[in-house]
């Protein structure tokens, strides 16, 4: 026996998202409006496997006009002008899902229709069944039922072969009743009649319209279903149709792909080729090359070991030579005034350049005397003599006409050689150095002299300001005679009077 369990509506009309378990006996009970006829009409679709909307309210009392799109967008109503009113608009998932347990083989199985609206003219739909109970999540990824293709990613991951999908009410409707234990299409008839009965019409009329057969209307639900179907598989056609075009246009670029490819690997292996070749070509001249170097080695080799021949009859003949040499008393004698030759070239040697030494000392010294007589006679040619004391003009102009003179004398210094330094002699050198001392000593004189002079200036400067300062205030001085003459008088005054 195959019970119903479960099931799950998701968007459709006022249920967002409702799952409803059944037992072995149910009842359906509730108000006008409450849903009743939505839950029965939701069954019907699935066991019918027909989305037309023929059969839909008809248990109802009232008028049976609901639609499939109603269902999927919730209608509220109709505006009149404004037109009809819906819960949901835009794009969105519905679901229709029962899940049947098996008691004989003790497994659970699932059948549903999934519809993807993306407008109210084009609403997909995909029928499926598989082996095992409903979705964990009621085909949820998050808040957001799956769609279409994210439905056949989920069938496939997790039932692998075990599932069946179709977009065919009739292949669906014959998959299913064939799950169910073999239903014929005679159970789909005798369900629509038995949904549509309401005790509130006459029974005669119920009969006639729905028991027997020959007042019916003809059904071309199914001949609707196989256009839309046809229009579904014209548009998938003309979709197979473009990726095709894409896969030749992807094909063609993976030859040219691998024509470059194949040429590059070929270019590649021309270059290495030439490589190669040019590399052997390389190696024989450098083995070509080897050879020679080691024939001229070997030539070289041979000269050497002649040589070194040469070379050792050549040192016989020189001990030999030396032998005979050590035993003459003239050789001796010889050798003799050779060691003392030698001995006063390096005496001569160090006296030169100790006398090198002493010259650049000569040449710095006599060059700062210069630069330093110089800078004093230019310092004193700025002095105003007119201001000083009589003796210490005498004082410089002696000293300029000394500094002259030395400046003169230290002309012939200034480019010493030894032939210079020879001409002036030891005496001439003591005589220039004294007369620089004297220089430096008269100078070192003055310049204390003329220290003296200034703070005497100075301070009969400061004199001359103070008294400039008293006269200015209506002070006036007496000479320091009168002062002095002033104390004694006031010193003696008192034996006077006494």
């Amino acid at each position: 026996m195959k019970n119903l369990c479960k099931l799950l509506l998701i968007h459709w009309h006022y249920f967002n998202h409702e799952l409803i378990e059944f037992s072995q006996l149910n009842f359906l009970t509730g108000k006008n409006a409450s849903g009743k006829s939505t839950i029965i009409d939701a069954l019907q679709l699935i066991l019918l496997g027909d989305t037309s909307g023929n059969f839909f309210n008809k248990a109802a009392s009232g008028h049976g006009n609901r639609t499939l799109k109603g269902y999927l967008m919730g209608e509220l109503g109709d505006d009149e002008d404004a037109g009809f009113r819906y819960l949901r608009n835009g794009r969105f998932t519905s679901y229709i899902v029962l899940e049947f347990y098996d008691t004989e083989k003790k497994k659970a199985f699932t059948a549903g229709c999934c519809f993807d609206i993306y407008s109210e003219n084009d609403i997909q739909r995909r029928f499926f069944i598989y082996d095992g109970e409903i979705h964990h999540n009621g085909f949820l990824d998050g808040n957001i039922p799956l769609d279409i293709t994210a439905l056949r990613n989920y069938l496939k991951e997790s039932f692998g072969s075990h599932y069946e999908t179709t977009d065919i009410g009739r292949d669906f409707r014959t998959k299913l009743y064939g799950k169910m234990g073999g239903l014929r299409d005679r159970f789909a008839g005798i369900l629509k009649k038995a949904v549509s009965f309401n005790p509130n019409v006459d029974i005669q009329q119920f009969i006639s319209d729905f028991v027997c057969d020959a007042q019916q209307t003809v059904d071309v639900s199914h001949m609707q279903e196989n256009i839309r179907s046809y229009k579904r598989l014209e548009k998938e056609a003309d979709i197979l149709k473009e990726r095709i075009l894409l896969l030749e246009k992807i094909l063609d670029t993976h030859q040219k792909y691998r024509t470059q490819r194949n040429n590059e690997q070929l270019y590649s292996y021309l270059i290495d080729r030439a490589c190669a070749d040019m590399k052997k070509i390389e190696l024989d001249l450098k083995q070509i090359e080897q050879k020679n170097i080691t024939e001229q080695l070997d030539l070289l080799n041979k000269k050497i070991t002649e040589d070194e021949i040469r070379l050792k009859k050549l040192r016989e003949q020189r001990d030999s030579l030396s032998a005979q040499l050590l035993n003459d008393s003239t050789a001796q004698a010889l050798d003799t005034i050779n060691r003392h030759i030698l001995e006063k070239e390096e005496k001569i040697k160090a006296i030169q350049n100790e006398f090198e030494k002493t010259l650049t000392f000569l040449t710095m010294h006599i060059s700062k005397w210069q630069r330093s007589s110089k800078a004093m006679a230019q310092k004193i040619g700025e002095i105003e003599i007119d201001l000083l004391q009589s003796d210490v003009n005498f004082r410089i102009n002696d000293i300029i006409v000394e500094g002259n003179a030395f400046h003169k004398d230290s002309e012939s210094l200034s480019k010493l050689s030894i032939d210079t330094v020879l001409d002036i002699g030891k005496s001439g050198l003591i005589e220039f150095s004294m007369n620089a001392n004297n220089l430096r000593n008269h100078s070192i004189e003055l310049a204390s002299h003329l220290n003296y002079e200034q703070k005497d200036l100075a301070k009969k400067r400061s004199n001359l300001i103070v008294e400039q300062q008293s006269l200015e205030g209506g002070i006036y001085r007496f000479p320091q005679d009168a002062l002095d003459l002033k104390a004694v008088l006031i010193s003696r005054l008192p034996y006077v009077l006494g």
